[in-house]
């Protein structure tokens, strides 16, 4: 056999040749006019866009949440409900709902009744203690303008208007508080102590019976170092007998139940002082409740100002 007829075809193998040809080149027509005639399914977006939007609105309310949280944390007062206003006619009661405080509103009071008067928006947030938070909140109700319109006045008149008073905007002098004699209002003019705290601070008075030192106003829940080293030098020094009397528990008479609820004593040194007194008796002096083994010199100097033996 030569080679000649390896390289060529019986007539059966080239019409097969033939034929797969036809079939490589239909079938590569096919895929680029198929294209043409397939139906693409369009994917519907708008419930997706839907939750986005949902989803948007919800981190903003989030937003004003957290803001309010903050700003109560802080004892800040807020409003209990927003209204356009001009604060040079305003009544109390509305006042009180826009957060101002009851002195606020006598100071604004006064100040309008020497001739004070509001000109323009800022002028709201030189009240003498209104917050930045509050004169942010309040601002697009105040029913006056931004700044002052320039008015020209001859010069022969100038003087013939008299200055006004404006007392309102004067720095207040330095407050002084009597934390044995003071309310909770006069505690909230402190700079830091807000509704809470001055609430937590007289009831504690209440229950020691009085203050004996000013440093046990770090004894109150809240009250850190900071705030303390805040407030200390607006508050009066304690002198006992001169200024303050404190409310001392006889421990010949008192019982158990009503010893028991002094802060310094508490039911575990309640009960050995009153079991105490009734295996040896009455007590002829104060001191000698440091007979009894619980009471260390530390704890007697806590609690001794506020015994007695009558």
């Amino acid at each position: 056999m030569s080679i000649k007829d390896y390289f060529s075809f019986t007539k059966g193998e080239k019409r097969g040749v033939f034929v797969l040809l036809i079939i490589i080149v239909l079938f590569t027509s096919s895929l680029h006019f198929i294209k043409y005639f397939r139906v693409i399914e369009q994917t519907d977006f708008s419930k997706f866009d839907e939750k986005i939007t949902l989803f948007e609105k919800q981190l903003i309310q989030q937003k004003i949440n957290d803001s309010i949280a903050r700003i109560t944390r802080k004892n800040i007062a807020l409003p209990s409900a927003f209204f356009e206003f001009n604060p040079n006619e305003i009544e109390d009661s509305n006042w009180l709902k826009l957060g101002f405080a009851e002195w606020q509103v006598k100071t604004i009071n006064n100040y309008k009744a020497k001739g004070g008067e509001f000109r323009i928006k800022s002028d709201v947030s030189k009240i003498f203690g209104i917050s930045d938070t509050l004169y942010k909140l309040l601002y697009p109700y105040i029913l006056l303008p931004e700044e002052t319109k320039k008015k020209e006045f001859k010069k022969n008149y100038a003087n013939e208007f008299p200055k006004k008073n404006y007392e309102l905007f004067k720095k207040k002098e330095p407050i002084l508080v009597d934390i044995n004699l003071c309310d909770t209002s006069q505690l909230q003019e402190l700079k830091g102590i807000g509704s809470a705290y001055s609430k937590r601070i007289i009831k504690y008075r209440e229950s020691l019976g009085g203050f004996i030192s000013i440093n046990q106003l770090k004894e109150v829940y809240g009250i850190t170092d900071e705030i303390f080293n805040q407030i200390s030098p607006n508050l009066t020094p304690i002198v006992i007998g001169a200024n303050t009397t404190i409310n001392q528990i006889d421990i010949n008479q008192v019982d158990e139940e009503q010893l028991k609820k002094h802060p310094y004593i508490g039911w575990k040194l309640a009960k050995p002082i009153i079991a105490y007194r009734k295996s040896h008796g009455k007590f002829a002096t104060v001191s000698d409740i440091k007979k009894i083994h619980l009471i260390t010199d530390e704890i007697y100097s806590k609690i001794a100002p506020y015994l007695k033996v009558d």
